[in-house]
């Protein structure tokens, strides 16, 4: 999608320059928040609100619903907020109704609404994983490893492993998972040793994040293992440094700036005297096939899962 800033919704926009629009993070890796950022701004360009950032800092469960509470009511008690934006976080149901009781519209990124209203812009983790999975397949892999954070750590780590199973038990093939928590390249160094110590046959190893794959990398070349013929392997995000390491790393790329545009502009459209209703939109993600799971291959190549 091309984002242009130029697709002004709200030239009726019943407000002040002063109107505020909240955007309420969790914690990202430094480029996806760019992009989702990028987006927005794209989106907000020509209107006249403010936006505002607001951090949530990392923390188990209960630390991270008491500081969203917080939030909550200081956009509540602040003038002039009109809308908030939720980046890869989660809100309560609850919470949600105090805003839009108070005329404070509310859209989410990456996740569906826990209310299960519209006003979403959902990535669709699983598609990605389904797609790594069908090209490995094709490529002839059939011992397929997912090594990466388990559904405990949030929307996205439970999507991928959720369809990673789903996906492998339907062609009939085993998995194996390997526990590496917070896509934390540390952590899949080590589960990637833990694969070669329990002798456990595998030919191509998917990674949660970029960041991981790389750790991963650095341990299959450390076990002379020849990439792809041997191992393939498949990261996720598809970052700069997927095409900065040799072989360049194949990757799932998601559409971060363009659902931060769509949510945004979802949102402007809400709260303008078009009064236009929000809705849920689904965002797929593709695969980009590079020299780490095709040999020799010198041009990029798009796989999307069908």
């Amino acid at each position: 999608m091309a984002i242009s800033s130029n697709d002004s919704v709200s030239n009726n926009f019943d407000s002040n320059k002063n109107s505020k629009i909240a955007v309420i993070w969790s914690a990202l890796a430094p480029f996806i928040r760019v992009k989702v950022a990028n987006g927005i701004g794209a989106a907000i360009r020509n209107e006249n609100v403010e936006l505002v950032d607001i951090n949530l800092m990392p923390g188990v469960s209960n630390e991270m619903i008491s500081e969203m509470n917080s939030i909550i009511d200081n956009i509540l008690r602040a003038p002039k907020y009109r809308g908030v934006i939720f980046c890869f976080s989660d809100i309560s149901s609850d919470d949600m109704k105090r805003l839009e009781q108070n005329n404070i519209a509310c859209v989410t990124v990456e996740r569906p609404r826990s209310d299960g209203k519209p006003g979403s812009v959902i990535l669709e983790h699983g598609a990605g994983i389904r797609a790594a999975i069908a090209a490995l397949v094709e490529l002839g892999k059939k011992n397929i490893c997912y090594v990466g954070p388990d559904e405990s750590e949030g929307y996205a780590a439970a999507q991928r492993l959720i369809n990673f199973k789903d996906e492998m038990l339907k062609r009939k093939l085993d998995f194996i998972f390997e526990s590496a928590p917070n896509f934390n390249r540390d952590a899949a160094i080590e589960a990637t040793r833990n694969l070669f110590a329990s002798n456990r046959k595998f030919d191509a190893v998917i990674y949660g994040s970029d960041l991981q794959a790389l750790g991963g990398l650095a341990v299959l070349k450390e076990n002379k293992i020849d990439i792809p013929d041997q191992v393939a392997v498949i990261g996720f995000d598809d970052s700069a440094s997927a095409v900065a390491v040799t072989p360049r790393l194949s990757s799932v790329k998601q559409p971060f700036e363009e659902a931060g545009f769509r949510a945004a502009k979802m949102l402007m459209r809400n709260i303008s005297s078009e009064k236009i209703p929000l809705e849920n939109l689904k965002l797929t993600e593709h695969l980009v096939l590079r020299e780490s799971a095709v040999k020799g291959l010198t041009e990029e190549i798009i796989y999307q899962y069908e």
